[in-house]
Order: structure tokens, then sequence, then C-alpha cells
């Protein structure tokens, strides 16, 4: 999508990834079992020369490997499971950060009111 670019949004519970364009198949990522979706590439060229590199996978496990990942972590609990969206126009990953609390961050603020 000429004129578009990825985004990188940082947040202090969050970090959202979003890029241009859906999924190639058009589906929708929200509709899909990431344990069964099948690989598909918009360059097969550019993933082959990835492949050869060693900069990527070529059966198109990055999905599940996130998923996977994220449940490594110490302090892992389903509510910080990696979200995933599309539409037709864009594709966005959510990853929560496990080291967020709000509750410790308004104790912050407000000690620091306490404080003044």
């Amino acid at each position: 999508m000429q004129g578009c670019e990825v985004h990188i949004d940082i947040y202090d519970d969050r970090l959202e990834i979003s890029s241009p364009g859906g999924m190639w198949s058009g589906k929708i990522i929200q509709e899909e079992d990431i344990n069964n979706l099948k690989s598909e590439r918009r360059n097969p060229v550019i993933a082959d020369l990835f492949h050869r590199m060693k900069y990527m996978e070529r059966r198109g496990s990055g999905l599940r490997k996130i998923v996977e990942e994220t449940k490594k972590l110490h302090g892992y609990s389903d509510e910080f499971m990696p979200v995933f969206r599309s539409s037709r126009s864009d594709f966005t990953v959510v990853l929560k950060n496990i080291n967020y609390s709000a509750e410790q961050t308004y104790g912050d603020i407000h000690q620091c009111k306490g404080n003044r």
C-alpha cells in the first residue's frame, strides 16, 4: 500500500504494532485459529531470501511463536495473551506489558502528590 507505513505505538501497559494491508487471503485474523493458519507470503522471493539468510523460518510460525514465547514469560497469565486484529486494510499485534500494574502506577502518582 503505497504511502502507508508501519506504526509502533508504545504505551505503559502495551505495545501495538500496526501494518498496512490485511491478511493476503483477505481473511480476518479474529475469525481464524492461529494454530491452524496456513502461511501465505505476499512476496515469496523476499521470503526465500530472508529464509536463506536465516532471518526467518520458511514454515510461517510467527504468530504461534509470539504466543508461545509470551506464555514463557515470568508472571504470565491469560490476560497477557497477545491480541491479533486485522481488517482488509491493516494488521495489528498488541503485546501486553506483563510488568505493568495500574494499581502500582496509581500508587506512585498518589505518593508523589503527597510528598509535595
